[in-house]
Formats: C-alpha cells, sequence, structure tokens
C-alpha cells in the first residue's frame, strides 16, 4: 500500500475531519539518539510516512495528512520535545480511517532510529 500526500489542507479542516469521523488512532515515542534539531526531526518523520504538512508554523509541533491510493486517510501528530534546540524525543500519534493502516504505520514508526 503506498501513501501519498494531500496538499492544501487547512489546520481546521483537519480538526474538523478528526472530529466528524471514526478514526483508528495509534501513539508511539521515538527516542532521538542522533543530535537531530527539531526541525530535522519532524522533518524526517513527515518524510517517512509520506506526508504533507498542514500547517508549518512550529518546528517543535506539527500536523501531517497523507492519504493511500485507495483513499485511506492518514493524519499524523507529531511533537517533539527538545534541549537546546536539539531533539530528545518525539511523539508520534497517527491517526486512520483504517484500522489495520494504522497499526502498520505505528510499527513501522516504532522502529525508526533518529
Amino acid at each position: 500500500m503506498r501513501l501519498n500526500p494531500v496538499a492544501g489542507l487547512s489546520l481546521d479542516a483537519v480538526m474538523g475531519e478528526l472530529s466528524a469521523n471514526r478514526w483508528e488512532s495509534h501513539s508511539a515515542k521515538v527516542e532521538v539518539t542522533s543530535g537531530l534539531e527539531t526541525a530535522k526531526a519532524k522533518s524526517v518523520l513527515g518524510s517517512f510516512l509520506r506526508a504533507e504538512e498542514v500547517d508549518g508554523g512550529s518546528s517543535a509541533h506539527g500536523t501531517f495528512a497523507s492519504q493511500t491510493n485507495a483513499g485511506t486517510q492518514v493524519r499524523v501528530l507529531i511533537k517533539v520535545k527538545e534541549s537546546a534546540g536539539v531533539a530528545n524525543t518525539v511523539k508520534v500519534d497517527i491517526k486512520c480511517t483504517d484500522g489495520q493502516l494504522c497499526k502498520s504505520l505505528i510499527s513501522d514508526v516504532k522502529k525508526i532510529i533518529l
């Protein structure tokens, strides 16, 4: 299954989607051991999940959107904990309209080495 970025969404639109529809949700914390800058850690996870950032106003947190070729929607909330501009841990909250896809994605995220 292939993920494709979804462009053109606003943060308000994503929040409306998440409150109006039934979404499966899974979370994970990823330790950052490589000394990545905060913005880079967030960007790496967005790229890994082939997602478009919805609102890039902060280097420490972000909302990303993607979908499968079959139309399954994926939204990712990322929050980076940092110290002096260097990421320590990243909390990833994946929300999908398909439960099995959500479980698979969070399993992959847990295996990432940052």
